[in-house]
This record gives C-alpha cells, structure tokens and sequence, in this order.
C-alpha cells in the first residue's frame, strides 16, 4: 500500500543526503561564511565532533527576516530561479545546509547584519524552534551545531570513530581554505588551535600558510587569460610528489572540485619525470564564466562538469609543459635508425604469437619469457659465482657456437631454482639486472625486486612473530607534514609502532621519527615515512588500515637501486631469493626472475627460422 511521507520525514531524509557526518556540517557552514563575504572565519571543536561544532565568522549577517527563513528548505539568498544556476559564483545555493543541519541536531544561530543594533539568537532541538531572544554580539554570525544524529540512533550508530571524524573536518577545512586566499581560517579542537591559513591576496604566502615551506618551496607559478578562463597555477617540480592524489588541489571560481580529467591531463606532463606510481603536486585555480560549469552533478558539489573541458586541458598541458622547458637528455626514439623500417609490434612473433593473430597481447602475456614455480625446493646450497663479472663474458659466451640439438637435453624434471644453480654468474647489467648463463638458458634477476621480496618476507615473519626489531637513529627524522597528514599519524601511531616505526610529535605540523626497523638500515630521506602517512589517505576506518599493504610500501621506500654488486653478495642475495616462500616476484607483485632460451635469443637475430 502507498503512502505520503510526512514532511518530518521527508526533511530527515532529505537532511540525511545532505550530512552525513559532522565534517559535512563544517563544509556546508564554512561555505556560507564564504558566501556572506568574510574575511575571518573561526571553527572551534569541543570533545567529540558530533557533540560541539561552533563557526564564527565577520560576514554581513543576517537581518531579523532573514534568520528565520534560513532553516527553511529550499530558502538561499544566491538564487531566485532555474536560470540564476547558470550564472551562481557562490559555494552554497541549494538553501538545503541549514534546514539539513538543523533537522539532524541541536542548532543555534546568532547573527547580526550592519543595520541592526542587536543580534538575533534563535535555538532549535532537532526542527523545533524553542527559543528566539535579542542579544549584543557584533557584526556577523555564530552558528553552534550540537549532538549530530542524537535523534537517529541507526545513523549516529553508524558514524565513525571520532579520530576519523577529526581528521575529515581537518582534511575539509584544508581544501576549503586553499581556495579563498582572501579569508583567514583558523580551526581549534579543545580550545588548541591547529590550523590558521592567512588572509594575504598572495597567493604564494597563502599557499605558504597552508602548505608549508616544504612544499611551497619546490612549486612553480603558472599563468593564463583568455575571454573563456583565467588559470592561476603552481606546479611541483620533479623533486615533489605523493603515493596518492591527496595533494593535487582543483578549484573551479572557487570551490575545490574532482576531476579525474585534468588529473590525469596534468599527470601525464609528469610522466618520466616523477617515478612510475607517484603523483604530482599542485595548486590550479580556474575562474570560467559560470554558465560553462555545471555544479549541481554532485549531491556535495564536489564534482563539475565542464562543458568546454575539450578547450581546457590543452590549455593546461601547454602551459605545464612550457613550464618545465629546458635541457633534456634525448631520446633514443628521436635518434632515426638507419636500418630498414620494422613495426616493433612484430617482434612478438618471435615468442611464439603474432600481432596479427592477437592485436590485444601485453608483455607480460608471453608465455615463453618466464619462469616454473616448484614450492618443493627452496633451501638450496649456491655454487661459487665468479667476482670477476664481466670479464669472463667471452669464455661463457662459447655456448653459442655450439650444436642445435642441445637446445633439448636440459632435464624437463629440473625445476627453475636447480636450472639456475647450475648457471655461472656472468655480470651485472645496469647496475639493477643480474645475468647468470646456463647451457641452454640464461637468467636475468632483478636485484631490486629480489631484494624486496627478501626484506618483505622477512619483516613478514618479524611482524607475524611480534619480534620487530627497531634501531634508534642516532640523528631523529624533523619530518614537515599537512595538518590533514599530522591528524592521521596520530590516529594510526601504535598501529605504526607496532610496525616498527616510533615517532613524537613536534609543533603543530611535524612528526619526529625515533626508530625504524631495523631490516631496513637508516633511512636515506624523509620521504621514507613520508609515503607512508600520505598512503593513509585512502584509510576510512581502522579495518581499511592495511598492515600488508603498509609493509609493502616500507621495503620499496627503504632499498636501495642501482647498487653495484661484488660476487659474494650476489651469492647471499641468491641463497635468501631461493629461500622465500614466493621468490617469483617483489612484494608489489613485479617480476623478480626472467628466463630466456639460447633459441629465443637466436630467432631474435634471425639465426634460426621462428
């Protein structure tokens, strides 16, 4: 049977859509604060989030009529039709936050225009109205919000814990306030004020305020105007990025939006200059004549959509490209092969498929190139590998001259690990590779992921015993942090010390690391905790912290590349590869060993018929 919903109901779950958790409630009172032309806006925290949230701000208030009409749905003093959203420059327009506030919570308002002598304070408890008096306060409004979802038990059961609740309000105010450099913000929790962004129309010294020195510092100033935009933007150099898009800051006239888009349009200048998985850091500002941009995509407005985006991001990737012009070591691909023409694409032929035959095939789909996993061999003795490299690559290289038919009489019982004991060492390629010669195969070893993969299973089994063991370090890491980051790391500190990592707090926005593990030495620069803290970004609650994952990302950040290597350690480094439960590939599931048949390399150089 159908019913109508009361209206009771209907604003409760209207209300529901619109907050969901006491960091919506900042979001949607700090862009009205905005709106109403601020320049000094002060958000204050009391126990829980849930419990206390108090703005303040020195805006034009609201008069006597006004206040009143401000808890009702749909009531906003930025649009009066359909077609004023064409032209909305403000952050708030729906007329939904207050009404939604106010049905979900204890809600107090105070607010006093410049034509009047006194404020009005209105109290509501959940939509009812019990109290409306004059009081003096000055020029400005004061919005108290008080036990969120106390009458909805189911929804207040589900908020998270407060710690998360902190660091969204923490993460909100930072993006908000990077936006509107003419407004000072300033967020206090227990009366301990945490964050404080300048009112400077600088945009660098209000980037500075925000961000810190150790970001700022590597950023570079972009400009452009055109009749369609006006883009202000300050780009990281090749010094400065991220595990996650955490720092890659957007705001559209305003508001700070996603757009996978122009993420991935700015992300592509960076590729080959910041490492593969990493992210750029930046600040964009657009300003676009409203009528381009649709706002109202996203319940939050979180979201935009553009509808001459196509012009946009050609715009941007020139301007970031000018931005890194200079001397650049060539590419090989520019230096024209005087050899005849081959499409590279054929040389899959060669392993045994076709272009033709499978126009989809990736590299890592060549089955031929691999190795055989046989889990019953993993403790072996390593025969002596030569320390003299390189130089017994001729003698080693005599295979090749010899008769066809042994390509056939390696024992097809033997597995990878007997294989490759019975190879000589033959040198180092790169610095990265290691090349081991058999009768009828050859070996590469990635020392890198091989590397990984030993530290990783054994931090593994430290961790799964409860026996980390952790070094102090004789200097202790200053590491500068976000607010947002400095929140986090302090939600998740005994999660991190349980993983080895001991740190203090320093200031406001710097942690100190004490200790590390001790498996990994001494780290080489701050970045080595750093990608760490930002990779809890993506953490919603304390099931989502992934201790594995978190591992993972510790022996990546703690080893060295590019090491050269003598003889003796590359004998270790084999004897613990073999040793691993999973010696197949580095933690972050990259191959760690690569086979090649003598045949292979030969149909390669077209000594034999494919």
């Amino acid at each position: 049977m159908i019913h109508q919903l009361t209206s009771d109901t209907i604003s409760k779950i209207a209300a529901g859509e619109i907050i969901e958790e006491p960091a919506s409630v900042v979001k949607e009172l700090l862009e009205n604060s905005i709106d109403a032309q601020s320049s000094q806006i002060q958000i204050e925290i009391l126990n829980s989030p849930a419990s206390y949230i108090r703005i303040t701000d020195n805006g034009i208030g609201m008069s006597q009529e006004e206040i009143e009409l401000s808890v009702l749905r749909h009531a906003t003093s930025k649009i009066q039709s359909i077609e004023d959203l064409n032209n909305s420059k403000t952050l708030g327009f729906r007329g939904e936050a207050l009404p939604s506030i106010n049905q979900v919570s204890e809600l107090e308002i105070i607010s006093r225009s410049c034509d009047q002598d006194y404020a009005i304070r209105l109290v509501y408890q959940f939509g009812k109205k019990v109290l409306r008096e004059k009081i003096g306060a000055p020029i400005g409004t004061t919005i108290k919000v008080k036990n969120i979802f106390e009458n909805l038990p189911v929804r207040k059961k589900f908020l998270k814990a407060s710690k998360i609740q902190w660091a969204n309000i923490v993460e909100v105010v930072e993006k908000i306030s990077l936006g509107v450099p003419g407004v000072s913000i300033s967020l206090s929790k227990d009366h301990r004020q945490v964050f404080k962004s300048s009112n400077s129309q600088n945009h660098e010294n209000h980037l500075y305020s925000i961000l810190g020195k150790q970001i700022v510092q590597h950023l570079q100033a972009i400009s452009f105007k055109s009749s369609s935009y006006k883009i202000q933007g300050f780009f990281g150099d090749n010094q400065l990025y991220r595990s996650s898009r955490i720092h890659e800051y957007i705001y559209i006239n305003g508001r700070y939006v996603r757009n996978l888009q122009i993420s991935k349009a700015i992300e592509g200048v960076y590729r080959s200059k910041i490492p593969l998985q990493k992210f750029p850091i930046f600040v964009l500002y657009i300003e676009i004549d409203p009528q381009l941009v649709d706002v109202n995509i996203h319940p939050k407005k979180h979201e935009v959509k553009l509808s001459n985006e196509n012009k946009l991001i050609p715009i941007l990737q020139e301007l970031l490209s000018q931005s890194f012009s200079g001397s650049k070591i060539p590419d090989v691909q520019n230096i024209k092969n005087t050899m005849p023409q081959k499409d590279p694409l054929d040389i899959l032929s060669l392993y045994g498929q076709s272009k033709k035959e499978d126009p989809t095939l990736k590299k890592e789909d060549i089955e031929e190139i691999n190795f055989v996993r046989d889990d019953s061999l993993n403790k072996v003795d390593l025969l002596p590998p030569s320390d003299q490299g390189l130089t017994h690559q001729a003698e080693y290289l005599d295979y090749a001259s010899e008769e066809e038919d042994d390509y056939s009489k390696l024992d097809p019982e033997k597995t990878w690990i007997q294989s490759l004991l019975e190879t000589k060492y033959i040198g180092q390629i790169f610095k990265t590779y290691l090349l081991f010669q058999g009768k009828t195969d050859i070996y590469l070893i990635d020392q890198h992921a091989a590397h990984e993969r030993i530290l990783y299973e054994k931090y593994l089994y430290e961790f799964s015993n409860e026996a980390i063991d952790r070094q102090i370090l004789l200097t202790p890491e200053l590491i500068k942090t976000s607010k947002y980051s400095r929140v986090l790391s302090e939600n998740y500190q005994t999660s991190f010390q349980e993983l080895g990592f001991v740190y203090d707090f320093f200031g406001e926005d710097s942690i100190l690391l004490r200790e590390v593990p001790f498996i990994f030495g001494e780290p080489g620069s701050i970045s080595f905790i750093q990608n760490l803290i930002d990779h809890l970004s993506t953490v919603s609650n304390k099931y989502d912290f992934n201790r594995y994952d978190i591992m993972r990302k510790a022996c990546r950040s703690a080893i060295k590349a590019h090491d050269p290597l003598i003889g003796i350690e590359v004998e270790a480094l084999i004897q613990q590869l073999i040793a691993c439960d999973d010696p197949y590939t580095c933690p972050h599931g990259r191959p760690s060993v690569l086979k090649i048949s003598q045949r292979e390399l030969e149909k390669l150089f077209l000594r034999v018929e494919s």
